[in-house]
């Protein structure tokens, strides 16, 4: 794994190209948790609903829901803040370049923060 920066950051190109890989090789239940996270959205989704994915990523919860978003007409929006994983972002729905806790967030219906907030400072969390 000779291609993960000395500091580690998804602001960095070689971390968000490799991003998917790399985290299935170091979650082997990656996949499965993703799963799990769509069903909860399924449960939860109404008609016409809104979704948020808080640190999209490269849009693995979309894809896992994408049968949904489009059967129910969902909303659904991506939230991240690194530019780079933005720019490879191949999903459903749509994706916002911003952090959690500056976003305007609208009334939603799920909002879901898969492995995110280890990144997120304390005190953002409780603004958040």
């Amino acid at each position: 794994m000779n291609w993960i920066p000395g500091e580690w950051t998804f602001k960095d190109e070689a971390v968000a190209d490799r991003f998917d890989q790399h985290v299935r090789e170091t979650l082997p239940w990656y996949d499965l948790a993703t799963h799990g996270v769509a069903h909860l959205i399924r449960a939860y989704v109404p008609d016409g609903g809104l979704v948020y994915d808080i640190g999209a990523s490269t849009g693995n919860i979309a894809r896992a829901v994408a049968d949904t978003i489009e059967s129910r007409s969902v909303t659904f929006i991506g939230i991240e803040p690194s530019e780079q994983m933005v720019a490879i972002y191949d999903a459903p729905g749509e994706i916002v370049q911003s952090t959690a806790t500056e976003y305007a967030f609208e009334p939603f219906d799920v909002a879901v923060l898969f492995l995110v907030m280890m990144f997120i400072p304390v005190r953002g969390r409780e603004q958040l």
